[in-house]
């Protein structure tokens, strides 16, 4: 069982009957004349990962070199896991796609923040390793990684990488920060954002001469800088204001005549001057998602409208992933020269979560 592609992991779910079916680039495909699993083989797998609702690297297993992750959980018909298909080599950045070449100034940056933003299996934690390899290839620095678990696994080159499990080598995210806050640094680097107390240290050591680089769970720079701010004062403002390098939005929409292959859609939205005004304390935040469009050029809508005139994605996948519909149509239109022949009605409102 082999994933070769940068983006669209291969990925198995099993039950204690049988391997219900496997996820390629996205889609989920029924298995079919795919061997029995006896109960107690994966309860016994469940223990080997922490228990249920634990994940854990399936390393190497038995005659092969690819590293699996396992998720586990307990269901009303018993115990199943998830098990991912980890890319045994690091990406190369150039590898990821021509839409994050923009995301190369990130090898520049002395400190500040750097967020990877997407939903579950929109590709951050790979997009992440890539802003880390190129790092490692272009500066002399000390990296540490805190991560949850460890996937992608480096070596140092430039960089002098350190990598840390959270469970393992140390015993939380929060006390990672706070011991790699007295290693020499230079970049941190968490494998999620999931916390509020993350987030202030991450916002801490980004304004004291580091280089942080994270992943959230969000939809564009907007929801990022929500998140940051929530249940803050004005100094967390403050302190964004003056972290803040850049946000990565990404999806991974279908291919137009493959399904079984994706195309990574990213909004790179790098810090301007609007945007650092409007998230200082006195700053309206209520329209910075406009001071965003204009940064990006009309953002992930803008993105997934050129990729559906250039034939890459259909029209029908885009619509799944679309923000503001009324600016996806009217980019559509005006790339196709005010003609839109989609055939589809535009969903009311935003997307539907």
């Amino acid at each position: 069982m082999r994933a070769d592609r940068t983006y669209g992991p291969l990925m198995f779910i099993l039950a204690p009957t049988n391997i219900l079916g496997c996820v390629w680039g996205g889609t989920f495909a029924p298995a079919e004349d795919l061997p029995v699993i006896p109960k107690e083989e994966i309860r016994a797998a469940i223990e080997w990962c922490g228990g249920p609702e634990c994940s854990r690297i399936v390393l190497y297993p038995q005659g092969s070199k690819q590293r699996w992750r396992g998720q586990t959980w307990e269901a009303m018909t018993g115990p199943e896991i998830t098990l991912r298909c980890i890319n045994s080599e690091v990406p190369d950045f150039d590898a990821l796609g021509p839409s994050l070449q923009q995301a190369r100034e990130v090898a520049s940056y002395g400190d500040g923040l750097v967020v990877v933003a997407g939903e579950t299996g929109s590709g951050k934690s790979t997009t992440l390793a890539g802003i880390v390899s190129l790092l490692n290839l272009a500066r002399a620095c000390h990296i540490i990684t805190l991560e949850n678990p460890i996937e992608y696994e480096y070596e140092s080159g430039q960089a002098r990488i350190r990598q840390r499990e959270i469970g393992v080598h140390v015993p939380s995210a929060v006390a990672g920060f706070h011991s790699a806050l007295r290693s020499d640094l230079d970049v941190l680097v968490l494998g999620e954002l999931r916390t509020a107390e993350e987030a202030e240290l991450c916002l801490d050591a980004a304004v004291s001469g580091h280089l942080v680089l994270t992943t959230m769970h969000a939809k564009n720079a907007g929801t990022v800088c929500e998140r940051l701010l929530a249940g803050q004062d004005d100094s967390a403002r403050s302190k964004l204001a003056q972290a803040y390098r850049m946000v990565i939005a990404q999806r991974l929409v279908p291919d137009a005549n493959n399904r079984l292959r994706r195309h990574l859609i990213a909004e790179v939205c790098p810090a301007t001057l609007a945007i650092i005004n409007r998230i200082r304390p006195n700053g309206d935040l209520s329209v910075l998602d406009n001071d965003i469009r204009d940064a990006t050029k009309g953002g992930m809508d803008a993105r997934l409208a050129e990729a559906v005139a250039d034939g890459a994605i259909s029209d029908k996948d885009a619509r799944l992933a679309v923000i503001d519909h009324k600016q996806f149509d009217k980019k559509l239109q005006e790339l196709r020269g005010g003609d839109d022949d989609s055939g589809l009605k535009p969903a009311s409102g935003r997307r539907r979560r």
